[in-house]
């Protein structure tokens, strides 16, 4: 028999929010999206015998490709690998065993929590036929508090996606019974709240409105009650053509004559409407909300401390109150439902249990005990069913790089402002600011914290890429954001309002209350940002080049400055990346690779990909082949996205064209170190004006500011700027090193005849930068021997 999650067992896997796996109390990282859809699959049938093809089927469907059964074979050695289990069978421990032509999850049931939702759900109903009524709730609830997000919440494949509309189903018949309950126990106005948010989530579900007519009604809102009756005629009549069911409107007439109205369950523990309170057992009554059998039971009970669909919710333990959308029970229980009515809704139910990851909703109202219709406070009034056409919940967010390696200090810092973002919504959004040098990660590390705490933001998460860089596609404008943004809210464009301030007030108004996550990418200055962080989400993740973007008029603004990867972290994630035994003997090759690539999680990335195209590379011969012509090497062929050049450029293309022709004279210096007055004198300009480029430069993480008045270029940087220096016209380039040869020559000269040696020009790698080595080296020996300097 399954009882509780997690006893007598070391691990536990969790399935309703993202797929999680944990041993001995701590998380297991489970691997990439379709390792989680094997997991999946096996944990929906564990103990079971499943043939390969079963489970290529359930992850890949129709489109099933050549290589699916390797593939099968991979993810299944990564899961035991991830989650440490054997190939064979042990005593009463877990373990992923080879079948005849296929694999078979040893765990125990009453470990995997959607089998647990479903055992205690069938096991409330049971008790509710006994007449176990309190007994069934406390079930009930605590089969709901298992939920952390949508089931299955990223995981591809058809199963998955079949999988999830089931289990939203189930939940959203369990919220539905306990709503039933709660009205069975006379306590209509702890109802009406969270029906109502429900409603909108789920408007053509017939039941629910039932159920919030008749909380209304109770608590003395007869009008409200019928004005739910009318929205729904009109709706079934605008997108379906029907009338309300019999029940329905049965229902209608009932409270149009005022007559009380309760709602018990027959003897088969189905729903059902009764005319008075005083019955008990089958009686003549109406039906009503999902076609029940006549009869009702008007026995009191006390409910669990539970709410649904993000209202208000209380129990006997001092539950929590909360509001948002959707169905769930418990703070911390938050899902996804279909808009079609079939599935869960979205948003924060609440109640008084505990579960992982609890955050109670931004908008919950204090828990109060029941009350008398006449000392119920006008609540707001019912939402339109209009407004929930028009507000759909988006999930925006791209998918997370493969193997993010690092940054541990960095996501503590973004998980504690995301945490209390969630937790405690404020006014103004927590804003968090990541910028850094091209091809340092920043949208990685933005994305992994946003999708590790998206069930925070049950109202949705944005993502609009701002284009900053402006290379590829224009820029995105404040109001062309806020348009993209209105959009996914569900406004039409013949909605959308003409002016920046209209889009901005719209904007705000549809997030008002709602616990939303925003990710702001490639943000260029503040201009475009503004509209979109007065107010609004919740949170607001955004990812930059520009380090000022971190000095937003907010006091909610965290910035983080992204540094290239320690040298132990580069070889993890080629290790990683190219497969650990790709780099097995070849220790010095790997550490002489990664700092080829700049600790750089880009270059790091095209490298590991260049081992795995071809097995014979070794990462000796790479790294011989980057030294060599590191840009080149560094580029995927027909993905400039993937290309090093192509991110560099895109830093060097928005900078103003003063500090970009200030960037290409830096290329023809040799020297590691760059100070104010060499700037100066390569741009033949004033120490004041090379000071402003270069800070415009170190702002744009195209410079490193290593001290004050002293730069340098990060390594691979100095390779691009060499190279933009050839787009510098030959009188230019001619000219800026003649001042600098004349700038030496003076500081040489000056030191007299005990000063140092003459300096020598360092020695370079690349071809191009040794022939320019060698026409500084000549020019200098030209100028000493008297034969003139170009001009």
């Amino acid at each position: 028999m399954i009882d509780g999650v997690g006893e007598g067992e070391s691990m536990r896997l969790e399935l309703l929010g993202t797929v999680r796996a944990w041993q001995h109390g701590q998380r297991v990282v489970v691997g990439p999206p379709k390792q989680q859809a094997v997991l999946g699959f096996l944990a929906s049938r564990v103990n079971e015998a499943v043939s390969i093809e079963e489970i290529a089927d359930a992850v890949w469907g129709s489109e099933l490709p050549r290589t699916a059964g390797n593939a099968v074979h991979t993810y299944v050695a990564g899961l035991r690998r991830a989650l440490g289990l054997p190939r064979e069978k042990t005593a009463g421990g877990p373990a992923l065993v080879s079948t005849g032509g296929g694999y078979a999850l040893l765990v125990n049931p009453a470990n995997v929590d959607a089998r647990c939702f479903e055992h205690r759900l069938a096991e409330a109903r049971r008790l509710c036929v006994r007449g176990e009524r309190r007994a069934a709730l406390d079930l009930l609830e605590s089969a709901l508090d298992l939920w952390r997000a949508e089931a299955y919440t990223a995981v591809p494949g058809p199963f998955a996606v079949v999988e999830r509309m089931r289990l939203q189903e189930l939940r959203f018949t369990a919220v539905e019974e306990w709503a039933a309950e709660m009205l069975a126990a006379g306590r209509h106005a702890e109802a009406a709240v969270p029906l109502g948010d429900l409603v909108v989530k789920a408007p053509l579900r017939e039941r629910l409105r039932a159920l919030l007519m008749m909380s209304l009604q109770g608590c003395g809102r007869r009008a409200h009650a019928l004005a739910v009756y009318r929205e729904t005629r009109e709706l079934l009549h605008a997108e379906l053509g029907i009338e309300p069911c019999p029940d329905l409107r049965a229902l209608h007439e009932r409270i149009l004559a005022d007559q009380p109205v309760t709602l018990g369950r027959d003897a088969r523990g189905r729903l059902v409407i009764g005319a008075d309170g005083g019955a008990e057992g089958p009686g003549g009554g109406d039906r009503a909300g999902g076609g029940a059998a006549p009869g009702a039971a008007g026995t009191e009970s006390e409910s669990a401390g539970t709410g649904a669909g993000g209202g208000a919710g209380s129990g006997p333990a001092g539950g929590r109150a909360g509001a948002g959308g959707g169905a769930g029970i418990q703070g911390g229980v938050r899902g996804t439902g279909a808009k079609d009515g079939t599935g869960c809704g979205t948003g924060a139910g609440l109640g008084t249990g505990a579960a992982a990851d609890a955050h109670p909703p931004a908008s919950a109202p204090p828990c109060a005990p029941p009350r008398t219709p006449t000392q119920v406070p006008g609540p707001p009034s019912v939402p339109s069913v209009r407004s929930a056409r028009v507000t759909p919940r988006p999930a925006q967010l791209p998918p997370t790089v493969r193997g993010f390696i690092g940054r541990a200090a960095q996501q503590r810092r973004l998980r504690s402002l995301v945490d209390e973002a969630g937790a405690h919504p404020a006014k103004a959004p927590a804003i968090a600011v990541i910028d850094g040098a091209p091809g340092v990660g920043k949208s990685a590390l933005a994305l992994q914290i946003a999708h590790e705490t998206a069930e925070r933001f049950p109202d949705g998460q944005l993502f609009v890429d701002l284009c900053g860089s402006g290379l590829r596609r224009p820029r995105v404008s404040a109001g062309e954001a806020l348009g993209l943004v209105l959009r996914s809210l569900g406004v039409a464009e013949t909605r959308l309002p003409a002016t920046v301030d209209g889009r901005a007030r719209l904007y705000r108004t549809l997030l008002s209350g709602k616990r939303t996550l925003l990710f702001l990418d490639d943000a260029h200055d503040t201009e475009s940002l503004a509209p979109l962080l007065s107010g609004g989400p919740t949170c607001v993740l955004v990812t930059s080049r520009w380090r000022q973007l971190g000095r937003l008029p907010s006091p909610h603004t965290e910035r983080i400055e992204l540094k290239p990867l320690t040298p132990q972290e580069s070889v993890r994630l080629l290790a990683y990346l190219a497969g650990p035994r790709r780099l097995t003997g070849a220790r010095q090759e790997s550490f002489r690779l990664a700092l080829l690539c700049g600790c750089l999680p880009l270059p790091l990335r095209i490298a590991a990909g260049a081992l795995v195209e071809d097995p014979a590379l070794s990462p000796a011969r790479l790294a011989d082949d980057i030294e060599n012509g590191r840009l080149e090497q560094l580029t995927v062929v027909g993905d400039t996205a993937a290309s090093l050049r192509m991110s560099f450029r895109k830093s060097y293309r928005a900078v103003p064209p003063e500090a970009a022709r200030m960037f290409r004279l830096l290329g023809l210096h040799q020297g590691r170190e760059i100070t104010e007055s060499t700037a100066a004198t390569l741009a033949g300009i004033t120490r004041e004006g090379a000071s402003r480029r270069l800070d415009l430069l170190a702002a744009g993480h195209l410079l490193e500011q290593t001290g004050p008045d002293r730069y340098r270029f990060p390594d691979l940087l100095r390779l691009y700027a060499a190279e933009c220096a050839e787009e510098e016209p030959l009188r230019g380039r001619t000219g800026a090193l003649s001042r600098l040869l004349a700038q030496r020559d003076t500081e040489e000269a000056g030191a007299g005849t005990g000063a140092a040696p003459p300096r020598r020009a360092a020695p370079c790698r690349e071809p191009l930068a040794s022939e320019r080595c060698g026409a500084h080296e000549g020019k200098r020996r030209t100028a000493r021997s008297g034969g003139g300097r170009s001009s």
